[in-house]
């Protein structure tokens, strides 16, 4: 595999593009853990920064999927319809990754409920 850079929006989409792909495996086999929502919120990152990137941001080592779509928000103020189904994902994606935090069970339906609310987004940013 040729050498990646972190200022190429595509190398971000091609890394998000295969943790939707890693989510997607683990849906079909009726699997829905935390680890798999993790998987769909690390896609969405990605994608953000790659949309960022392409924009001129500097890349800002953060895991904060909220600070990013605001960000994005900036650029193209019609994504905020986006920021309320966001809020409560950026919520889980660390209450569902660290102990110390309630759990909320997630279902395989659930993990698809939020997948195809989040996919919208993701399909927005790879063709803004």
């Amino acid at each position: 595999m040729p050498k990646t850079d972190e200022k190429n929006p595509r190398d971000w989409f091609k890394f998000a593009d295969d943790d939707l792909e890693l989510l997607d495996l683990a849906l079909e086999h009726g699997t829905a853990s935390s680890a798999a929502l993790a998987k769909l919120l690390e896609a969405l990152e990605k994608y953000l920064k790659g949309f960022l990137i392409d924009r001129g941001w500097r890349l800002v080592r953060t895991h904060d999927i909220e600070a990013l779509l605001q960000l994005a928000v900036r650029y193209e103020p019609s994504l905020a319809e986006y920021i309320e189904i966001i809020e409560p994902l950026a919520e889980a994606y660390f209450e569902n990754r660290y102990p110390g935090f309630d759990v909320e069970e997630l279902s395989p339906a659930k993990l698809r409920e939020i997948r195809e609310r989040v996919l919208p987004l993701i399909e927005r940013l790879k063709r803004l």
